[in-house]
């Protein structure tokens, strides 16, 4: 296969998978009660971090409808959706048909892998976090754990180690924080509900301030009852003009994992029968190994 091919199919799955990782929902409903917002930044991000102080072991299930454009062909894939995090970085996501398992995700605090099976796609890919530039790379595909927990509507502070700043501002009944880089590029806006304090829209912005992707969040519920850690359970993602996915989660709460469970959930895979099989680089470039 020449390298452009493999850089353009790398790049139309890397698509799908950034698609299918964010998932699902209905409208906001409207209107919405007024409600005070924060007066900083710092109060909104404090407020945020409560639910990160109620982070469990969670389990989900539901259904997941996957809309494209393929050749001027509008496409329809309906999966059915297993979720399993184990806080703060394992994540495994299984999306299976009635012919069996089509996509799985997974991750671990070494390394992350998708496994793509129907015929069409078979390609395997994986990476390290260690690896230099790899861990900033997919964080601007928004691909990983962190971005696992802000589908779940946690959304975590900038880090003094990248410079990133958070900024407030208000619109209508929500508080909006903006993430610039060092530079000052928005490179995510966060609609904060001010009524509950529940995130409701991500935005994401690419390096030319352009937005990639709106994730919107709705229909949260409490993983344990009486406890801290509310989810959504219907999230809808919209990936350019003609790309959508919506996930449906019909069964959220707490989980309990084995470390039997754990072998098999949040260890990597090997990489058998696939046609393609590739290690992302710190370019997020798609390198194509021999399969084995």
């Amino acid at each position: 296969m020449e390298a452009n091919m493999i850089k353009t199919k790398f790049a139309a799955i890397l698509g799908v998978l950034i698609v299918f990782a964010a998932g699902c929902g209905p409208e906001i409903k409207k209107p919405l009660k007024l409600c005070p917002g924060k007066a900083t930044a710092d109060e909104a991000i404090a407020a945020l971090g409560g639910q990160g102080k109620n982070l469990l072991p969670l389990k989900a299930s539901g259904n997941c409808w996957y809309v494209y454009d393929a050749n001027g062909k509008k496409h329809e894939e309906q999966l059915r959706v297993q979720v399993r995090i184990e806080p703060p970085l394992n994540v495994y996501v299984q999306g299976s048909s009635i012919i069996g398992k089509a996509v799985e995700l997974g991750a671990n605090d070494r390394q992350f892998w998708m496994a793509l099976k129907p015929k069409e796609i078979s390609t395997y890919i994986w990476g390290q976090w260690g690896d230099e530039g790899v861990r900033q790379c997919l964080e601007k595909l928004w691909l990983g754990p962190n971005i696992w927990l802000e589908a779940f509507g946690v959304i975590k502070p900038a880090s003094s180690a990248d410079a990133a700043v958070w900024e407030l501002s208000h619109e209508g009944p929500f508080d909006i924080l903006s993430r610039k880089d060092r530079g000052g590029r928005l490179t995510k806006r966060v609609s904060i509900y001010c009524c509950d304090y529940l995130v409701r829209k991500i935005e994401y912005f690419d390096e030319q301030g352009r937005e990639t992707a709106v994730t919107e969040l709705d229909d949260y519920a409490v993983v344990v009852k009486g406890g801290g850690w509310k989810v959504p359970r219907m999230v809808k993602i919209s990936g350019g003009k003609q790309e959508m996915v919506t996930i449906e989660l019909s069964d959220v709460g707490k989980a309990q994992f084995t470390d039997k469970q754990r072998q098999v959930l949040f260890e990597r895979p090997k990489p058998e029968g696939f046609e393609h099989v590739g290690k992302i680089n710190s370019n997020c470039e798609f390198v194509e190994e021999q399969p084995k």
